[in-house]
């Protein structure tokens, strides 16, 4: 019989980054927004009695906001999301590499993004691989200039990761605001529309919902 191959174990700890930011679960939400800015971080750790109870992302500010609650009544424990998962101190270093180089295309993104808005437009993380950019005081046929705009500066600029020259595509999906519009639901709904059109009409295009 052939001696089944072993997969190398590394200590995650040495390609990870040590720092964390937590926070309590009575933390009031100004004081959540102040740290995320403060430490520019995407996500702070929840903790109960210093157990990681959850986690709070800039999709669940945006969530927050959008509620109508006052920022004095919400707190910490209100917003987080699912509970964290840990991983082991051993762990397979091609998973790792994989998920270091999927957050360095991700930052890559973030900077095209920041280097083609302008200072009005509001861009932040809405999930795993989805961005949303608010574009205020902009009509639809504006908005999609701005997203094709993007698009091609993200399909021209080849990302590079070590040696390798990574080509990574983006799929838009533009929506505008009308009084027609019940909720930020209806319109999330509108959006996530128009992306799922874009993807299934070849990816790596815009695609609008009147």
């Amino acid at each position: 019989m052939e001696e089944k191959s072993k997969i190398k174990k590394y200590s995650i700890a040495k390609y990870t980054s040590k720092k964390l930011i937590t926070i309590k679960t009575n933390a009031k939400f100004k004081n959540i927004v102040k740290l995320m800015v403060a430490n520019n971080v995407s996500c702070l750790i929840v903790l109960d009695k210093n157990i990681p109870a959850g986690i709070i992302t800039e999709r669940d500010i945006l969530q927050a906001i959008s509620s109508g609650k006052k920022s004095n009544k919400i707190y910490a424990y209100q917003i987080m999301s699912s509970p964290v998962l840990s991983v082991k101190k051993e762990f397979d270093l091609a998973n790792v590499i994989e998920f270091m180089k999927n957050n360095a295309i991700r930052r890559s993104l973030v900077v095209d993004q920041k280097n083609t808005l302008r200072r009005t437009d509001i861009c932040c993380r809405w999930g795993g691989e989805e961005f949303i950019i608010l574009l205020p005081c902009t009509e639809q046929k504006g908005a999609i200039i701005v997203a094709e705009r993007l698009r091609k500066k993200i399909y021209i600029n080849a990302f590079k990761y070590g040696k390798n020259n990574i080509t990574i595509t983006a799929s838009f999906g533009v929506v505008c605001y009308k009084k027609e519009i019940k909720n930020e639901r209806e319109l999330l709904n509108k959006v996530d529309n128009a992306l799922y059109q874009a993807k299934i009409n070849g990816r790596n295009r815009v695609e609008f919902n009147v």
